[in-house]
């Protein structure tokens, strides 16, 4: 139908992929469906400096360096 879809592969056999996206919905697709399957290589995790600020970035890294 035209759609792009991300997410990660929960699982897949030759008929169906099940796919969990970003949004946590879980998604089944018929395989004959799919024009085109690739992993991207781009992360779906954020950068860290867009989520934490630097005084927080700092306080984790030590806490970190803690645990070894």
């Amino acid at each position: 139908d035209g759609r792009s879809l991300a997410g990660t592969v929960l699982d897949r056999n030759p008929e169906q992929l099940v796919l969990v996206t970003p949004q946590a919905e879980t998604l089944t697709i018929d395989r004959r469906e799919i024009e085109e399957l690739f992993a991207s290589r781009v992360s779906a995790m954020p950068r860290v400096v867009d989520v934490l600020s630097p005084l927080k970035v700092r306080d984790l890294v030590a806490y970190l360096a803690t645990l070894r």
